[in-house]
């Protein structure tokens, strides 16, 4: 059976995600293939398949006898042949090769191979891809370099994965690859190219650097209008479902407020998964600390650390709750916190925008660019989430956030099974959460579903709450939901 799906896909285990010169496919098993949409797919698996593997790649065992087979030694065309599959509507044809022939210059195949390009190559087998650029030379038809370029790229490739630099070789009359947009080929550059929507990307990577179509330095690719690479400071934003352009800006009532106030969250590690993270309380300071007001996830309430009960109203601020699942803290200065208690604690902060510039923290600056919301108290601009997150800790006790790879959906099926089917709810364009489908797109709210569906404990609760976060903002929108708990969460 064949099915489209949109990329990336997690289904089972197994993820398939996408880039501008590559598409993938990994299975937590220790199985990930990469096709280069061209000429090279690369396969690597895990060494627990150390000497349990055939095929085409060879039996992974260490030594130097992958063309074996029954004890006979085969050619490369031979040992190729042997693993034709037909089926019966379709049979692989049996080309007929020519004696491979080695005539062509070999001064000049060394030069490429052990010129300046290269120098950072040495430990890869330079004499057998000398050998068949040699072939390659005098296979190919008069000005036809396609072959030659073909083992150079595999030789660049290599090269790369075992952690080498290789410079530019190809030019204008040489192997020259042309590229989509305004982006330049480089032969070596990171697997997980920054854009627009993950300006970070090649921060927290951890595949090897690959050749291909890249931004040009100083510029990362503009994957929310696709007009291709462009500086970082000229990336789009999305807002409400709406892209806007770089300067441009959208307006809305505004009030004047005064006073100063901080929001502190009490975030801890819960179970044995450093990903498992729980709100445990959040806090409120508000003009210059004289009133504080915290609020526990056991429900308890103090002010100035003498515990209370709701409704509070005060000449500065009001604190109620709205419903059994939220409290509302709302001072005269701008803000207003919502703070969900159940299924789980999660906070909502929003901001007036006569507040914009004047914002710092784990939310950004509210300066209405993206580029610099990593902003730390020093002035720089941190580079990575992880870094920029451990910047605001503020209890010396509290451990470094570490960077954390692969899907929590990948270690359970059964998890990956449940969250796909109560996440969807979310995206169906038939269901309760279709009318704020055009003013919130639901796209982050699903992917977030997903994963903390996976990554919780209770399952059910975490899907509850990533789904109660969409309700939310689309409430925030003017877009009211009723319904949505009898169609995805009993509770």
């Amino acid at each position: 059976m064949r099915l489209s799906v949109t990329l990336p896909y997690i289904v089972s285990g197994v993820t398939v995600m996408a880039t501008p010169f590559d598409i993938s496919v990994e299975a937590k098993m220790g199985i990930k293939l990469v096709w280069n949409q061209d000429d090279s797919m690369e396969i690597e698996i895990d060494k627990k398949y150390q000497n349990q593997t055939c095929g085409l790649c060879g039996n992974f065992d260490g030594v130097d006898n992958d063309f074996m087979k029954n004890g006979a030694e085969l050619s490369v065309t031979d040992y190729a042949d042997t693993y034709n599959v037909n089926d019966a509507t379709e049979t692989c044809e049996e080309i007929e090769l020519s004696a491979v022939q080695s005539c062509g210059e070999k001064k000049f195949c060394d030069e490429i191979f052990s010129g300046p390009s290269f120098s950072s190559c040495q430990t890869l087998d330079e004499e057998s891809f000398t050998k068949a650029c040699m072939a390659d030379m005098c296979n190919s038809e008069k000005n036809d370099n396609s072959f030659l370029c073909k083992t150079i790229s595999e030789y660049s490739r290599q090269c790369s994965y075992i952690g080498g630099k290789p410079a530019q070789w190809r030019n204008a009359t040489f192997c020259e690859k042309p590229c989509p947009y305004n982006m330049v080929h480089k032969e070596s550059s990171s697997s997980c190219p920054d854009s627009c929507s993950t300006p970070q990307a090649s921060q927290t990577c951890n595949s090897h650097d690959k050749e291909g179509c890249h931004c040009p330095d100083g510029m990362i690719f503009d994957d929310i209008s696709n007009p291709g690479c462009v500086a970082v400071d000229k990336c789009p934003c999305v807002h409400n479902n709406n892209v806007y352009k770089s300067g441009e800006s959208y307006s809305s009532s505004c009030r004047t407020c005064d006073g100063l106030y901080t929001v502190l969250v009490d975030l801890v590690k819960c179970g044995l998964d450093d990903r498992r993270t729980c709100l445990r309380a959040v806090t409120l300071s508000l003009y210059n600390s004289s009133v504080v007001i915290k609020i526990q996830a056991t429900g308890q309430i103090y002010v100035n650390q003498i515990l209370s009960q709701l409704p509070l109203f005060t000449p500065v601020v009001r604190a109620f709750s709205p419903s059994s699942f939220y409290i509302a803290i709302q001072p005269k200065m701008g803000i207003q916190v919502m703070i969900q208690m159940s299924p789980v604690m999660q906070i909502f902060l929003s901001a007036d925008p006569s507040l914009k510039g004047t914002i710092s923290g784990l939310c950004g600056n509210f300066n209405n660019k993206i580029s610099d919301d990593f902003r730390v108290n020093s002035g720089l601009v941190e580079g990575t989430a992880l870094a920029f997150a451990n910047t605001w800790k503020t209890r010396a006790s509290c451990p470094d956030i570490t960077a954390q790879f692969g899907h929590p959906c990948q270690q359970s099926i059964s998890k990956d099974n449940y969250a796909k089917f109560w996440c969807s709810k979310v995206m169906d364009p038939q269901g309760v959460f279709a009318p704020c489908h055009s003013v919130i797109s639901p796209n982050v709210f699903h992917d977030n579903c997903m994963y903390d569906s996976c990554n919780c404990l209770k399952a059910e609760d975490c899907m509850c709450a990533a789904v109660s976060s969409y309700v939310f903002a689309c409430s925030m929108a003017g877009i009211h939901i009723t319904g949505w708990r009898s169609a995805a969460c009993g509770k």
